[in-house]
């Protein structure tokens, strides 16, 4: 690691203000239209021989040749060396998986598949992935066989496994990144994560303010706080379950990891604030609310959905929209969500409220280096927003490398149906299964809650038909605000923060006089928080596990900053830009510039 250092990274924020960056989405609006026109039209006006319609009627080189010539010999040039860069490092990483394959078809992916049915008294009791189909699906996903038509027996079909097979041109390869192998299912760690995915599925339409003064979420904050190999955030509650006054209203429950994610209200900021949309238009980031039901408690319901039969979907509340006060709440901000959306919404709430780091592409000040030229494509609005977009492609291609091509891990549904057919005494994995889960308190709540030791689910469907390793979720989360930390002053502290009151009506004001106020929230934590939202929001719904979360930051995390390298070299070297700064999910200081990633 680099010892240097670097001055001037931070300052207090630029504040641009809100109508400049609206005017700035108008043009982006006015451009859309132009290079949307049709060949031979000039929006809906009779077509004239040259561009401006002055009326002339000869053709002048606004190029040379040899120019355009030289052009593109250095492009060529320069996309040779940029890739020799990208894709030629001295080792590849090792691609390793924690080697459950070998346990059985259960203990991999394999939703979606064909399975076998284990039946008690005529009635299906448990169904695990088809083993010759599983081997059918690695042998197509490695290139050594090919899945029958009769190995997907639902309406649903495996989610673009060769994905992972297509090329980029920007940044790493998504083979030259990795992550550590997931937790096996006998591992204590997937105990302790089911349990704490039994806890959430019992607390979903318990508001987070309520807590604090709730039966069962002081007894799962008691139990996690008790396990050894749980990795989450320790609960703040007492073994007797008293809670300080000074304990926050969640008791840290379900929070995520990352850096200032246990600081303040459980939901970011950036899910709570006004979005800027245009002139005027603030919009409000409200929901319609999901019917407070759960799904996948029948063993005959989880086996069909299992073996890729879609159920009837669930309707949303047309006439009410709450602000995220709960576990569910979040599950419906990332289950109809358009992949970078959520990030993009941070996006436009910084650079409305004016949060832009000095010394970033978007503090760049290209009028005041020339006096002649302002900034739009390269270090304007224009730039920041495709960021956000362009990072997530490559993020969710090395997902998806690593859910198909490395580790196949089952989601935790599956998992689920295991743990209820070994407690029923159908099967018997109590040798495979962790007696974390087997043993735990959430499990016997579970059950009496719903009849069955199964993971209930948010969503009828489930999770989608790919694999649990990494969150995809996670990945382009951990991707998009790696980028926005790049471009916005991450030490600036947010203005006017606010929080949902119980039943997401209202938005209530976060100041030091509340007894649980821990200190002000700044820009880089709440993009944190951010992240920890989308990826655990999944987790609420049953359909991951919390490392597939953390994983997926890192993964994301590589991505962007690779991202960001090859945005430094392809700036024309006439701006003279010095690069991005910001602070890792582990706390690092970097810096990105043309030469390479340096870490202060």
């Amino acid at each position: 690691m680099s010892t240097s250092k670097r001055e001037g990274n931070e300052s207090t924020p630029l504040r641009v203000g809100r109508r400049t960056v609206l005017a700035g989405l108008g043009a982006l609006s006015l451009l859309g239209g132009v290079v949307g026109a049709k060949p031979g039209k000039s929006n809906g006006k009779k077509n004239q021989s040259a561009v401006g319609g002055g009326g002339g009627t000869g053709v002048a080189t606004a190029i040379e040749q040899n120019t355009l010539k030289q052009r593109l010999t250095a492009v060529y040039q320069f996309r040779q060396q940029t890739a020799h860069d990208d894709v030629m490092p001295p080792q590849p990483p090792a691609q390793l998986n924690n080697g459950d394959r070998e346990l059985g078809s259960w203990a991999v992916y394999g939703k979606c598949l064909k399975h076998d049915i284990v039946e008690e008294d005529g009635e299906p009791v448990f169904g695990y992935p088809n083993p010759d189909a599983v081997e059918r699906m690695i042998g197509e996903i490695e290139g050594t066989g090919t899945l029958h038509p009769d190995d997907v027996v639902g309406d649903r079909g495996l989610v673009n496994p060769r994905a992972a097979k297509t090329y980029g041109l920007v940044g790493r390869d998504w083979y030259d990144v990795t992550i550590p192998p997931a937790p096996s299912v006998a591992s204590d760690e997937t105990g302790a994560e089911m349990v704490e995915l039994y806890w959430q599925s019992l607390l979903r339409d318990t508001p987070f303010l309520d807590f604090r003064d709730d039966e069962t979420a002081k007894h799962a904050a008691m139990e996690l706080a008790m396990l050894d190999s749980f990795t989450g955030p320790a609960p703040v509650v007492a073994d007797d379950g008293t809670v300080p006054i000074e304990a926050p209203p969640d008791l840290h429950l379900f929070r995520g990891t990352l850096p200032g994610s246990t600081i303040g209200p459980h939901v970011s900021q950036f899910l709570v604030h006004g979005i800027p949309r245009t002139e005027g238009l603030i919009q409000d980031q409200k929901y319609f609310l999901a019917p407070e039901a759960d799904y996948m408690t029948d063993v005959a319901d989880w086996l069909s959905v299992q073996q890729g039969v879609t159920p009837q979907a669930f309707t949303l509340n047309q006439d009410d929209r709450r602000h995220i006060h709960d576990g569910r709440g979040l599950t419906t901000a990332v289950h109809f969500d358009a992949i970078f959306e959520l990030p993009m919404n941070a996006a436009l709430i910084l650079l409305g409220d004016g949060y832009v780091k000095e010394g970033s592409a978007l503090a760049f000040d290209l009028l005041g280096k020339t006096g002649t030229e302002e900034g739009f494509v390269d270090f304007g609005i224009g730039d920041v927003l495709t960021a956000v977009a362009d990072v997530s492609r490559p993020a969710l291609h090395a997902a998806w490398v690593q859910k198909w091509d490395v580790h196949l891990r089952p989601r935790p549904e599956a998992l689920g149906g295991a743990v209820n057919a070994t407690m029923q005494g159908y099967v018997d994995y109590s040798d495979h299964l962790s007696s974390t889960v087997l043993d735990s308190y959430a499990l016997e709540a579970s059950e009496e809650a719903n009849g069955s030791y199964l993971l209930s689910q948010a969503f009828p469907e489930g999770s989608p038909c790919h694999p649990s390793y990494p969150a995809g979720h996670s990945t382009f989360a951990g991707a998009c605000v790696t980028v926005l930390k790049a471009f916005f002053n991450e030490d600036a502290e947010i203005a006017n923060p606010i929080f949902p009151d119980p039943d997401g009506t209202q938005l209530l004001d976060y100041t030091d006089d509340l007894p649980w106020y821990d200190g002000p929230l700044t820009v880089g934590h709440e993009l944190n928080k951010l992240a920890d939202n989308i990826a655990i929001g999944r987790n609420w719904a049953g359909i991951h596990y919390r490392t597939d979360a953390t994983a997926g930051y890192r993964l994301g995390e590589a991505i962007a900053l690779a991202y960001l390298l090859d945005r430094a070299r392809t700036y024309a070297d006439s701006y003279e830009f010095d690069g991005f700064s910001l602070t890792t999910f582990d706390g690092e200081k970097v810096h990105v510039t043309a030469d390479g990633i340096e870490y202060l």
